[in-house]
């Protein structure tokens, strides 16, 4: 899916997609996938044409820069990639929030918080137990995502460490409202989509987690 999330910008809500993550995995069988810069969106563009089931890839309209180095041998459907470690807290992003998660990690650092910073490209099934391994070290997260709180990322996670490893987990995504016009960024900062929200929250589950 192309025009994903905010990416549409001044075109308004009706061409935004804040809730295609919730639908697509919904789908018995459906593979989801979120790449965070274009060496993953082409690395993933191949999984998903020599994958043998149906695959939702959810790609943005604007350039947004790289990540770095890709290691293919992460990339792969039930994959992630941790990006910045640490024992403070953990921070599950995907798609241009693991770029706000990054910043995010660097200003905690500072306050004498280390964020481990997991790229969660695929959404559907998840990179369970790298998840869960970063959890135990942490404690606590905070789940970054351009999408409806409802349905994605957030409700994944917190899925996940219900059952398996509770700890308190928060949410940075679109609260459940109807999009507005303007240029991403601004979008961004309307609905709170920026790495100022993730310190915030990282600093409110951080005093939270059970020592």
């Amino acid at each position: 899916g192309t025009h994903s999330g905010l990416s549409a910008g001044e075109e308004g809500a009706t061409q935004q997609m804040n809730q295609d993550v919730a639908l697509m995995r919904s789908l018995p069988g459906m593979s989801v996938m979120v790449p965070s810069d274009y060496p993953s969106s082409s690395f993933m563009a191949g999984i998903a044409c020599g994958h043998p089931g149906p695959v939702y890839l959810r790609l943005g309209r604007d350039e947004i820069p790289d990540i770095g180095i890709l290691d293919e041998s992460e990339m792969r459907i039930g994959g992630g990639r941790a990006l910045a470690e640490g024992d403070g807290v953990t921070i599950c992003a995907c798609g241009i929030m693991v770029h706000e998660a990054m910043k995010a990690a660097a200003i905690l650092s500072q306050q004498g918080i280390n964020a481990e910073v997991i790229d969660c490209f695929s959404l559907k099934p998840l990179p369970s137990q790298l998840i869960l391994a970063s959890l135990r070290r942490t404690g606590c997260c905070v789940v970054a995502e351009e999408h409806n709180i409802i349905g994605g990322l957030g409700e994944a996670v917190a899925a996940l460490s219900a059952s398996e490893n509770p700890v308190p987990v928060r949410c940075v995504a679109v609260s459940d409202r109807y999009g507005q016009s303007g240029t991403p960024s601004e979008l961004q900062e309307y609905y709170g989509l920026t790495f100022r929200e993730i310190v915030g929250e990282s600093a409110q589950v951080w005093s939270m987690r059970r020592r």
